[in-house]
């Protein structure tokens, strides 16, 4: 087995974060499929294998195209989507009937999540600018959310201005737990246009993809509240 050191969680706790049944991770980590071990009678899986977004996709299903991730996103929120057509705003609105909204980990194709950790003249230059998206622990207020990290800033940026404020701020990669800047760098849809917090179910799934206990619990709690939104008054 690969050595993941000493950061392991428990099955339980795995299922809790991905939003499956516990029995099938038990179950994939007895097939083989999923990095872990057995310790006291209790299934262990390393923390580093949660990062992989193959093992995301064995436990939670195919991800979205980035177009219907942020389309169901946005239409959850109550958001147009124009960059979608007739046919597909139709299918995803559909999908939205469903009693169960899809897992967060398959909307991970909506950009790619960076850990990142810089000065406070670089996180200032990085709020400050035009096409920075609050989301988040950074949104969380916005959307009447109890949760306030203010020594975290995240948000999303178009790819090429996340590689312009690395360059220029020196901005280091880190672990998640190290990061005062949890930035998601969008290389190909922008659909924020002059947005500049992100809309509530985008929010939401941004915080339950959190390795933190408490901002995945908001996020879901928010976006339950979402779900409650779209029913038939």
């Amino acid at each position: 087995m690969q050595d993941y050191g000493q950061d392991w969680i428990s099955a339980a706790d795995v299922a809790k974060r991905l939003h499956v049944n516990e029995a099938r991770v038990r179950a994939l980590i007895e097939r083989g499929v999923l990095p872990g071990r057995k310790l006291a009678n209790r299934w262990l899986v390393p923390g580093e294998a949660l990062n992989s977004s193959g093992i995301a996709a064995r436990l939670t299903g195919r991800p979205f195209s980035s177009e219907n991730a942020w389309g169901l996103l946005f239409l959850a929120s109550g958001r147009p989507a124009e960059w979608l057509s007739p046919v597909e705003r139709s299918r995803l609105k559909a999908r939205l009937k469903s009693p169960k909204f899809p897992f967060a980990s398959r909307f991970r194709r909506r950009a790619r999540v960076n850990y990142l950790r810089g000065d406070e003249r670089a996180l200032r230059k990085i709020v400050a600018d035009g096409r920075f998206v609050r989301s988040g622990v950074s949104a969380a207020e916005d959307h009447n959310v109890d949760l306030s990290v203010p020594s975290v800033v995240e948000g999303y940026l178009p790819k090429d201005r996340l590689a312009k404020f690395s360059y220029e701020h020196a901005l280091r990669e880190v672990s998640e737990g190290s990061a005062n800047l949890i930035l998601r760098s969008v290389e190909d849809l922008w659909p924020f246009k002059s947005d500049r917090v992100a809309p509530k179910a985008v929010v939401a799934v941004d915080l339950i993809d959190s390795a933190d206990q408490r901002s995945r619990r908001a996020g879901s709690k928010l976006l339950k509240q979402v779900r409650r939104g779209q029913r038939p008054k």
